[in-house]
This record gives C-alpha cells, sequence and structure tokens, in this order.
C-alpha cells in the first residue's frame, strides 16, 4: 500500500500545492504535488529529464474545470532511483498508479475518476499503467508517447550512439544562482521557445541546492546524467505496443508534423492502434508542444474530456452524464462556425467572429513498411498496346 505525507496545506489554487509520496516498485518513492484546481482528478506525468512542476502552466489552463496533480517519475525531481541503479521504463507505469493510490487513499477516492496527460516518457507511463490496471483512466490526452511499434524496435541495434544520450552526458550539471540557470536555458533550444513560467517549473524540482542547507546557493540537476542517458538509450526496448489494444478508454494522441521519422510519426500510428484513440495534428508545434502553447494544448485536452454535469443511479451502476457536442455538431465546419463562444464580458459570440478555420487536406490512413509510408497502385493495361513484363521489371 503506498504511503503518503502531507507537506503543504490543500488548497483550490494553482499557486499553493499539496505534496506527498509514494511507495512505488523497486523500492523507489515517488514525490507528487497538487497544483489546484477543483473537479475531476487529472494526473500529469512530465518527459525525460523533467519534473512535475513543468507543468503549472498547463494546469493553471486547466484549473477552472480539473483538479491537478503531478509526479516526479523514478530518477527524477524529488522521487528516489531504484535500488539497483537502473532505469527500467515498464516501471514508469507502477510509478502512476503508486501515485494514483497515495492521493486516493489521502483524499479519497475521485467520484468522477481519474483523467491523464502525459508527454514523451510520460505519456509512455500513462499508456503502460492502464494496461497494467485497465479501467484506471476515464480518459487520456498524450501529446508524442515514446512507444516504438514491434517491427521498429526490431530495428534497432544496441544503441551507443544516442544523439540524445550523448547530449544528456554532455549536460551541464551545476550552476551558481537560480537566475543563471533561467537565463541559461531560456536563451536557447528548446526552451527559448517555452511559455513563460515552464522553464522557471522546471528549475523548481529539476535542480536541487547542491546544498541543502542554502536553498538559494548553488543548484544541481535532479535527474542524474548517466540515468537520462540510459533513459534514452533504452526507450525503444518497452512493450508498451503490444498492449496498446487493452487501452479501451478513450485517447485523443496529439502531435507536431508528421513529415519526418520522429515522435509525432510514432505517435499518429499509436493513434491508429488504441481502440478509442483519436489523432491531433498540430502543424504549429514540436515535440514541447504543451510546453510551447499551454493553454491551447490544455484547452484540447479540457474539450476531449468533457464535463460532467450530472449523475444518475441507475440499480448498482452510477451513469456519468458527460456534456458534450452531439456528434452530428462535431462534423461539420458550419456547425463550427456557428458554435457560440463566451467572451470575458459574459457575453456569446459566434466561432467565426472571433477566429478563423481553414480546410485543409489530409490523408485519412498512412500506411509504413519499414518505417517508409507506402500506398498501394492498381492499374488494368491493355496487353494489346503494352509489355506487361516490362511494366512488371520497371515496377
Amino acid at each position: 500500500m503506498p504511503t503518503s505525507t502531507d507537506s503543504a496545506a490543500t488548497s483550490s489554487s494553482v499557486s499553493a500545492s499539496c505534496a506527498g509520496s509514494a511507495a512505488s516498485t523497486d523500492g523507489v518513492t515517488c514525490s507528487y504535488l497538487r497544483l489546484g484546481g477543483r473537479g475531476p482528478r487529472v494526473l500529469l506525468v512530465h518527459a525525460t529529464g523533467f519534473c512535475a512542476t513543468v507543468w503549472r502552466p498547463f494546469a493553471e489552463a486547466l484549473s477552472d474545470r480539473f483538479e491537478c496533480w503531478a509526479l516526479d517519475v523514478r530518477s527524477h525531481g524529488l522521487s528516489t532511483t531504484a535500488e539497483d541503479g537502473r532505469f527500467e521504463w515498464e516501471a514508469t507505469g507502477h510509478d502512476v498508479l503508486a501515485v494514483i493510490e497515495a492521493i486516493d487513499e489521502r483524499e479519497g477516492p475521485s467520484p468522477s475518476g481519474w483523467r491523464g496527460v502525459g508527454h514523451s516518457m510520460g505519456a509512455a507511463a500513462l499508456l503502460l499503467a492502464e494496461q497494467y490496471r485497465p479501467g484506471t483512466f476515464e480518459a487520456m490526452w498524450l501529446y508524442e508517447p515514446i512507444v516504438f511499434a514491434t517491427s521498429l524496435r526490431a530495428q534497432f541495434p544496441e544503441v551507443t550512439d544516442n544523439p540524445l544520450a550523448q547530449g544528456a552526458e554532455r549536460r551541464r550539471e551545476t550552476f551558481d544562482t537560480r537566475q543563471a540557470a533561467l537565463d541559461n536555458f531560456t536563451s536557447k533550444a528548446p526552451m527559448n521557445v517555452f511559455a513563460p513560467g515552464v522553464v522557471e517549473g522546471y528549475l523548481e524540482r529539476g535542480f536541487v541546492p547542491v546544498d541543502p542547507a542554502d536553498p538559494s546557493g548553488a543548484l544541481t540537476l535532479a535527474c542524474d546524467r548517466d540515468i537520462e542517458a540510459q533513459i534514452y538509450r533504452s526507450g525503444h526496448l518497452h512493450h508498451a505496443w503490444e498492449g496498446l489494444g487493452s487501452v479501451r478508454c478513450p485517447v485523443m494522441v496529439a502531435g507536431g508534423p508528421t513529415d519526418s521519422d520522429g515522435p509525432a510519426t510514432l505517435a499518429s500510428m499509436i493513434a491508429e492502434e488504441l481502440p478509442a484513440g483519436r489523432w491531433s495534428r498540430h502543424d504549429e508545434l514540436a515535440h514541447f508542444g504543451p510546453f510551447e502553447a499551454p493553454a491551447a494544448t490544455a484547452a484540447e485536452a479540457a474539450a476531449f474530456f468533457g464535463e460532467e454535469v450530472q449523475r444518475i443511479q441507475r440499480s448498482r451502476d452510477e451513469v456519468r452524464v458527460m456534456l458534450r457536442y452531439p456528434l452530428a455538431d462535431r462534423k461539420s465546419l458550419a456547425s463550427l462556425n456557428a458554435m457560440r463562444i463566451r467572451t470575458p464580458e459574459g457575453g456569446e459570440v459566434p466561432f467565426s467572429t472571433v477566429a478563423e478555420a481553414e480546410v485543409g487536406k489530409s490523408f485519412p490512413r498512412i500506411q509504413r513498411i519499414d518505417r517508409s509510408r507506402s500506398v498501394n497502385i492498381r492499374a488494368d493495361a491493355d496487353k494489346t498496346a503494352v509489355d506487361l513484363d516490362a511494366i512488371r521489371a520497371d515496377l
């Protein structure tokens, strides 16, 4: 049974947080905190090298409708490392479940269940958790999960020259002051395009004092460089892909452009494989989309989750009533343009008066062979006019 310890008073505001810890597998203690809000609970899970508090701006955008919690995955932030010093991707799903158990034990079970929001490694962790314990999540919004198809995973050699791992091993470990660290990260990619508050959140738990007795002094990385490199080198080894069929809850998989082999391409494949998966492409965003545009991506997640407006008891079952537009009103551009948007003054105006929607072309389905896009071409040939053997040889 997970253990939980309080370190701050509960508050409904995003600025105040309620923190605790949960016992996971392999002797790991996972740290978590409440980022504020009221409503159904949402668990936010970060990417490799990041931490719980990087989600603060995203959580703020959700806080009027959802109660937001976030955790430090093992070896990150204030969480501990496995007793054997190794990082196993499969274990991140256990971290998620341990934290949910600890929060439900302390706060009481969530009447509306849990929703999950994850980025990169964190998105994979949520998928693993749902596979380990089906029904844990009512719905999930995942941005570019790192989950490799079986056919792709087999192509990876024993990776020793992974560029992400090499970059992690060269990462600067310490800074004399918090301001020096902030100036460093906000001056270069990828954090130079992060929204205000994201980098500050990263420094909140992504770095710890060199001297615990001097919290305002020099800082050092919370996630050891060697462990971060190990995470990147082993990202293709876990088996979340094989269990995607057991994830029955609605899942929106979001990502950037799929024009090249990268996390967004993986994400679109994952959405196709999930029984209730949907793909949402953001051409304007890169791999760190939730932190480049936290308000916009959080709005998409909130709309996908819907809003619980009522509960009805039917015999021994409890039926949740979720507020969403009818399916017929979600299928046409005309319905979108006529949608009413509430203004800050409390009035309502048509969507078309405050935004523009453009129609573009998209493939209904993308098929790949050996990571390359493939198409089937069929044609009828007049045998009296062409040489069929020559055509076959040319193809």
